[in-house]
């Protein structure tokens, strides 16, 4: 049988850190040892005083992206929004409503994600959950759930 050898202690060189190129971090603006490696652009990740892990890259592309991240948070909570009004939709009403009802509960037509036209008039909505068929002459609308 063969035995492991376990270290308990790995002696390591402590080197002391330069600071001569004048590497700074791209968030906090901390100084950059020499010793690191030279493509390093962030502070590495830390522990502070309270046990919160400190990661400078993290927070650095968080701010770039956050004004992008805006449009599609409003965009999404409009959506989520259509689809709790369509639910309460179904609730009160069937799967075939009027024109009325839709209005009724704010629920247009146009704000769906993608929409299908056929040559006979009758347009399919495909919202984030739910799908209307609307047929133009009879003017009604046939709510289905989307699969998940």
């Amino acid at each position: 049988m063969k035995k492991e050898i376990i270290k308990d202690f790995i002696e390591v060189e402590k080197i002391e850190q330069t600071f001569y190129d004048g590497r700074e971090c791209d968030y906090c603006f901390e100084k950059i040892a020499d010793q690191e490696h030279g493509t390093r652009r962030f502070c590495p990740k830390r522990k502070d005083e309270q046990g919160n892990i400190v990661d400078c890259k993290s927070e650095f592309h968080r701010e770039q992206n956050a004004p992008e991240k805006v449009v599609h948070v409003e965009l999404i909570n409009k959506h989520k929004g259509i689809a709790k009004r369509i639910d309460e939709l179904l609730l009160k009403k069937s799967s075939e409503v009027l024109s009325a009802d839709l209005d009724a509960y704010d629920i247009e037509l146009t704000s769906c994600l993608d929409y299908l036209l056929k040559p006979n008039g009758i347009l399919t909505s495909i919202f984030l959950e739910h799908t209307i068929v609307t047929n133009p002459i009879s003017k009604t609308h046939k709510i289905t759930q989307n699969v998940k």
